[in-house]
């Protein structure tokens, strides 16, 4: 009795079925289409998240967080990624808006602007990665091989502001990164 030999692409062709099996009902039930013809617009904003940072995005220093950069107006953000898990509007003179949207188990992201978006920040645990590579949990001095001196302000904060990213620290590894409009750096 013969018996077939399993090849490189029958093995691919076996784990795409065996993948689309599993995720095609899920991700048909997640893309319902609303009264308005929007797919998506019955989600909830975790949903909604989860959906945008399955697109692959990484963040941009200077620029954003794949099509949210800064400039967005915060009225387009609620529309791409629903409404926030908190939201507050500060300062009498100097006015900003905080959106605040959870992204998974103790990850956050968090959108500030006045009307636009200044500042895009990520906390917390994520995947997520900056186009350079830094990413969640890496180490200071790799931070430092890859964006080089920082400027450092304050315990555990280092910023990159002629790049627009700065990173925060906890326990010595990458907690969280803030994006922003690139600036002159300070001497």
């Amino acid at each position: 009795m013969m018996r077939a030999v399993p090849t490189a692409a029958g093995a691919r062709l076996v784990v795409a079925a065996l993948l689309a099996a599993l995720l095609v009902p899920a991700s048909a039930a997640a893309q319902t289409t609303g009264a308005d013809g929007d797919t998506g617009s019955r989600m909830n904003p975790a949903e909604r998240i989860f959906r945008y940072l399955d697109e692959r995005v990484s963040l941009v220093p200077g620029r954003g967080l794949g099509r949210v950069v800064i400039g967005t107006p915060l009225e387009s953000v609620v529309r791409a990624w629903g409404t926030p898990a908190r939201s507050d509007r500060s300062g009498l003179v100097n006015r900003e808006t905080t959106l605040l949207y959870d992204a998974g188990i103790d990850a956050w992201i968090v959108v500030r602007g006045d009307r636009h978006v200044e500042t895009l920040g990520i906390e917390g645990r994520t995947g997520l990665t900056t186009t350079e590579g830094a990413r969640f949990g890496m180490p200071r001095h790799q931070v430092a091989l890859i964006y080089g001196e920082p400027v450092q302000t304050g315990e555990g904060a280092w910023q990159y502001p002629e790049r627009g990213v700065s990173f925060t620290f906890r326990s010595g590894t990458v907690y969280q990164i803030e994006v922003f409009a690139p600036r002159a750096r300070e001497k």
